[in-house]
């Protein structure tokens, strides 16, 4: 399902092809999704945020591998707050990555325990700017609150895989779930 978010994103863009993740660790996606825009005529302009060393190690040679230049795809090691009122030191704001951009037409947000933050606080900011949404979820709470903040703002939900809990060890993630969200700007 998020492969074919990518792909819809791609097809409804024009000139360019603007994308955020918060959380790089599905290199092979966010590369795959930069030459597919590029393929497809579009300039790729990736922005990829993670803060664990090894997966944005990987997710560095990955980008380099396929010869991406600074302007196509920019990595940011650093974690990641909603907003700039919450912003810790040495961190990035969801809030002002998307406002410098033009438009965002897909959005990657799989960084522990920011979705209900950036969903709580960056409602407006996200209907205004975003045309795809992917969530990967860790608990049911996420889930549910995505759930009825984006349906009340308008946004359709094309794909709802939930999280899976491991029944042996309560409440342990046993694998993340994925919702996938449709702007009515899209």
């Amino acid at each position: 399902d998020e492969w074919i978010a990518v792909a819809r994103s791609i097809a409804g863009a024009e000139g360019s092809w603007h994308c955020l993740a918060l959380g790089g660790r599905s290199a092979n996606l966010l590369v795959a999704a930069g030459l597919g825009a590029k393929r497809s005529g579009l300039m790729p302009r990736l922005l990829a945020v993670e803060a664990e060393p090894e997966p944005f190690s990987r997710l560095h040679a990955a980008v380099a591998a396929q010869s991406f230049t600074a302007a196509e795809f920019r990595l940011l090691q650093a974690e990641v707050s909603a907003s700039t009122a919450e912003l810790a030191p040495r961190a990035a704001a969801a809030e002002q990555m998307l406002a410098e951009m033009p438009r965002c037409d897909y959005l990657r947000v799989s960084m522990r325990g920011l979705i209900e933050p950036l969903l709580a606080t960056q409602m407006e900011l996200l209907s205004a700017k975003l045309r795809w949404l992917v969530l990967n979820t860790r608990n049911r709470q996420e889930e549910h609150q995505a759930l009825t903040l984006l349906s009340r703002a308008g946004w359709q939900l094309l794909a709802d895989h939930p999280c899976a809990i491991d029944k042996l060890a309560p409440p342990r993630l046993a694998k993340a779930g994925t919702q996938v969200w449709r702007n009515k700007l899209a």
